[in-house]
């Protein structure tokens, strides 16, 4: 199937050139919802069309990761202006080294050390939280918004853990004791790293009081 994703673009501006696709998606605001819905709708074979590279951000490192998201599922991303058709030869060998290269991981599916989850699944709290907006965590963290809402989607996904929080004193002291780190906790807790500082504030105060 034949699909067009906007971001930039007026709709009345594009009507008559979006017959010539199967399915729009077009952002309706800046949460990057319709990119969300078209990576988990499209399959292989399947061919995703842009106007222009600018509809994907300023930098190529949306366009890489959008075309790199593509052809791990198969598809191709074809871009208007300036002419690109990842289904080249060229396009297809140098996304195959890429996809290589991140492959050699430490377990982690898109080679990226568990470091980089671990601080990405920190904005992910900080975002949810409003004390980030997702353009500013993708700048943080040196990713384009179709990686941070790959790994948002698996988290949402997820099927929920039960938390132990009743952990949190005896792994504090070993954290304050530099025995443990924070992730490391809020991984045993079953938390995230907005829930932990919570509970830190939480117990120093209750710690003063007395």
């Amino acid at each position: 199937m034949d699909f067009c994703y906007r971001r930039n673009r007026k709709i009345e501006d594009t009507k008559k050139a979006d017959k010539a696709f199967d399915r729009v998606y077009a952002e309706k605001g800046d949460d990057g919802a319709a990119l969300q819905e078209l990576l988990g709708y499209v399959r292989a074979g399947d061919t995703v069309t842009i106007e222009d590279d600018r509809e994907l951000g300023e930098s190529a490192t949306e366009f890489i990761e959008l075309a790199l998201a593509l052809y791990r599922k198969r598809a191709v991303l074809i871009c208007k202006t300036p002419k690109i058709d990842t289904a080249a030869g060229y396009w297809q060998m140098v996304l195959a080294e890429i996809t290589k290269l991140t492959a050699r991981s430490n377990g982690n599916d898109d080679g990226r050390p568990s470091r980089f989850v671990e601080d990405l699944y920190k904005c992910f709290d900080l975002v949810e939280c409003r004390k980030m907006t997702v353009d500013e965590a993708c700048d943080k963290m040196g990713i384009g918004r179709t990686t941070y809402y790959r790994y948002w989607h698996k988290v949402k996904s997820a099927p929920q853990r039960e938390r132990h929080t009743e952990l949190f004193e005896e792994l504090q002291a070993k954290i304050e004791a530099n025995e443990l780190s924070i992730s490391a906790a809020c991984r045993q807790m079953n938390i995230g790293a907005g829930t932990y500082y919570k509970m830190r504030d939480q117990y120093e105060r209750e710690k003063l009081g007395d």
